[in-house]
């Protein structure tokens, strides 16, 4: 499998007796990809509603009730996501950024 299993709190660091002046570095299974993704989402829906807002909508007032909305039409794709994702990389073995370039290129609407 190419990434181990394991839980997002395990940290590194070298031997005792090891001269490597490295820091601590987390060791991220399966649950920072779905970490990665959800402030991903955030990130781009936040993004999104401001520019939809700003130049496609031009509405203004009723700020949290527009977001709430808004945010509503993508919770459907961001758990559909979350969910292929987590069973691509942590059943079937594939790695993250595969798996995601899977996902994508599956939910670009083709010319019909």
């Amino acid at each position: 499998m190419p990434f181990p299993l394991r839980s997002c709190a395990r940290w590194t660091r070298p031997h005792r007796g090891s001269t490597s002046r490295r820091p601590f570095r987390p060791q991220v299974g399966w649950l920072g990809h779905c970490v990665a993704l959800s402030i991903t989402y955030v990130a781009a829906i936040l993004c999104a509603f401001v520019l939809y807002r700003k130049l496609v909508l031009r509405v203004r007032g009723h700020l949290l009730r527009d977001l709430r909305r808004f945010s509503s039409v993508y919770i459907s794709t961001f758990l559909l996501n979350l969910v292929m994702l987590t069973v691509l990389v942590k059943w079937l073995g594939f790695t993250a950024v595969i798996s995601q370039l899977l996902l994508v290129s599956t939910s670009i609407p083709g010319d019909e």
